[in-house]
């Protein structure tokens, strides 16, 4: 698989950088830069662990998100050694796991499947400590009808400090994040790198969006 094809088909094309016309350059970070990841939908979410490594090593591509029953299996039924079988994979290579995409939610009127995903919620933290992920992502999915909206988010609230204090405990992130774009950033971080970080970012969604447009991939106006 070459860069363009890829590029083409992930579903993360606004993360990249390709051919357009001449524009000057950004001055870069004082420390590291941009790194680019994805997540395994659309075309990744078929490979397996060795397919997700090659290809993204071959397109230059820094880490990957884990997510949920897709083919690459990495799942809270893993055993001990299928956990570090995966742990080493990733070690070996120039590919990082950058998180776990879950679909644990808290907002159910049952307080036994909140429990229940509570529940999963901190196994999932126990997966990423096993392989070397920094983070687990769970959702914020939804407000119940004939639920007074201060009592769901009263709950989910409850339930994130649960969670989040074990994921802290086991030295993880709990991402509560839905279809959006989060920037994690080092406190240290400065101005300077920030508004590289924003810029870099711009541009990267303006040349997503030629792609778009030349490829028909969208009806994008």
């Amino acid at each position: 698989m070459n860069r363009r094809d890829f590029l083409s088909t992930v579903a993360v094309v606004p993360a990249l950088s390709v051919r357009q016309a001449p524009r000057a350059a950004a001055p870069p970070p004082a420390r590291g830069g941009l790194k680019l990841g994805t997540v395994t939908y659309n075309i990744a979410k078929d490979w397996d662990v060795p397919t997700i490594i090659k290809n993204l090593t071959e397109i230059g591509f820094d880490a990957v998100e884990l997510r949920t029953t897709h083919k690459h299996g990495v799942e809270i039924s893993l055993t001990p050694a299928q956990r570090a079988e995966v742990r080493k994979q990733f070690e070996g290579s120039a590919v990082k796991i950058g998180g776990l995409g879950t679909t644990c939610e808290y907002h159910s009127p049952d307080p036994a499947v909140v429990r229940k995903n509570i529940d999963e919620t901190k196994e999932w933290v126990k997966l990423a400590k096993d392989i070397g992920s920094p983070g687990v992502k769970v959702r914020p999915n939804g407000l119940p009808k004939d639920v007074p909206e201060e009592k769901t988010l009263e709950q989910i609230g409850k339930s994130l400090a649960e969670c989040g204090a074990f994921a802290q405990e086991h030295g993880v992130i709990l991402r509560a994040l839905g279809d959006s774009i989060g920037f994690s950033p080092p406190l240290i971080i400065d101005e300077s790198e920030i508004a590289a970080l924003v810029e870099g970012f711009g541009r990267a969604l303006n040349d997503a969006l030629g792609i778009v447009r030349a490829q028909d991939l969208a009806t994008l106006k």
